[in-house]
């Protein structure tokens, strides 16, 4: 989403997309390539745009009149599940001497959404942040397991890709 004068600058640039994730491959190195494949199209598409063009509109016209469709579109229910992650700085924060040691990521749902996960990083490091309806995921716990797994299957390829 950044352009290329927003290259190396601070701050984090949000886009919205609505893709269908293709995770039913059963190998994980064809799972992983499917998702990478479908997300690599998704943020190369005009989806990314409309995103900017909200922004651009936000910017030049009154909060009460861009909040009602934004409110819409938060309860209508386009998806059920958010998926989002922050990269945060390489190096250490100090907020009056002290220095940040752990991250937490909370993401709010909308009103029919069951699911939301929001990863940051800091410092070399992941924090990962689940939230979930219980009546749409009544079994967080087993999600989470199984998340974890898919992570360590996710860094293995990665430390195969780096020996070729």
């Amino acid at each position: 989403v950044r352009t290329e004068e927003d290259q190396g600058k601070f701050g984090n640039k949000v886009a919205g997309l609505v893709i269908s994730l293709p995770i039913a491959e059963p190998r994980a190195i064809d799972r992983y390539r499917a998702v990478l494949h479908t997300t690599s199209e998704a943020k190369n598409s005009n989806q990314v745009y409309a995103v900017s063009f909200v922004e651009r509109v936000a910017d030049e016209t009154l909060a009460q009149v861009y909040c009602a469709p934004a409110r819409y579109s938060f309860s209508c229910c386009a998806s059920n599940l958010i998926i989002t992650n922050v990269r945060g700085p390489d190096f250490p924060l100090y907020m009056l001497g002290a220095k940040l040691v752990e991250g937490f990521t909370v993401l709010a749902l909308g009103e029919r959404q069951g699911l939301g996960i929001a990863v940051f990083s800091y410092e070399d490091q992941l924090w990962w942040g689940i939230t979930a309806d219980r009546r749409q995921v009544p079994d967080l716990a087993s999600f989470r397991e199984d998340i974890a797994v898919e992570w360590e299957v996710i860094q293995k390829l990665s430390e195969m890709k780096r020996d070729d």
